[in-house]
Order: C-alpha cells, then sequence, then structure tokens
C-alpha cells in the first residue's frame, strides 16, 4: 500500500494484517495539521497546500502527499 510520500508494504497473507496497514495509513492522515500560514504540517514538516471549489465547498489538497481533503482538513484522502 502506497500513498505519495509514505509507504507500507504489507507482507503478511492475513487480511487483518492488511486491515491494521491501511489504519495506521489514514491515522498519519488524519494527523495533518493546517496552519495559519497557508500550509500543511505533518510530522515536523511544513507542506504547500492548494484550496480551489468544488461543487460548492472548499476543496483543500497537499500535493507533495497526493491526499485531499473536502472538509476543512478534518478528514484526507488520496488524490488517486
Amino acid at each position: 500500500m502506497k500513498i505519495k510520500g509514505i509507504e507500507v508494504e504489507v507482507t503478511s497473507p492475513d487480511p487483518k494484517v492488511a486491515e491494521l496497514a491501511k489504519e495506521k495509513i489514514m491515522k498519519i492522515m488524519n494527523d495533518i495539521e493546517l496552519t495559519t500560514n497557508g500550509t500543511a504540517l505533518y510530522g515536523g514538516k511544513e507542506y504547500p497546500v492548494h484550496s480551489f471549489d468544488y461543487a460548492g465547498r472548499e476543496a483543500i489538497t497537499i500535493p507533495d502527499l497526493d491526499l485531499i481533503s473536502y472538509d476543512d482538513g478534518d478528514n484526507w484522502q488520496d488524490m488517486d
């Protein structure tokens, strides 16, 4: 399982292990903090963000991490 900038390799055939890996990646995505200077902070590093109108709502992307949020950064998902 790979998200740009974050890579996790699951070698177990056990589906529970794969689900735990997915949950860990989702936790990482939700540990992102939007700053007041227009960047996103994750792991002590700042990333540029891009905002645009999507269907009457604001969407926020972090291109360097290949992530998008449709709810003001409360939840993130892979842009693919």
